[in-house]
């Protein structure tokens, strides 16, 4: 399991896929500082990284799908592609932690709030782009 990596599996709108890519970097969200990580079922090309950390041009084009996670000091929110559901959860990811440029975590949720058309359980592992 490596740096850019991600491993588990979504379910959005009731269609379940998984998880292989992770990509992480700096932007504003909701009026402060974030960690955005992005995980996704196909790669984004390296020159489109930053751009996508900042707009999600590819995810709301459906060009890959995941998930968007903004993670903050209070806690942090999460938002399925396709399907544009989001929540937002107090305290932090589980086994989350950011040492050396690379940021690393873990999140489940059944979906019991949605009936379980929107469910993660994922793990993964990024870098943090400059």
């Amino acid at each position: 399991f490596s740096v850019g990596e991600a491993s588990g599996s979504y379910t959005a709108k009731g269609e379940t896929g998984p998880l292989q890519f992770a990509y992480a970097g700096h932007a504003r969200r909701f009026g402060s500082d974030s960690i955005v990580v992005l995980l996704t079922d196909r790669p984004i090309p390296p020159q489109a990284v930053a751009e996508e950390i900042k707009s999600q041009t590819m995810l709301l084009g459906e060009k890959v799908r995941g998930l968007e996670y903004a993670i903050d000091k209070d806690g942090y929110w999460v938002r399925f592609h396709p399907g544009q559901y989001q929540e937002s959860k107090g305290g932090a990811l589980k086994e989350f932690s950011i040492e050396n440029d690379t940021v690393k975590g873990r999140d489940e949720d059944a979906g019991d709030l949605t009936n379980g058309k929107y469910a993660r359980s994922v793990r993964f592992a990024a870098t943090v782009i400059k």
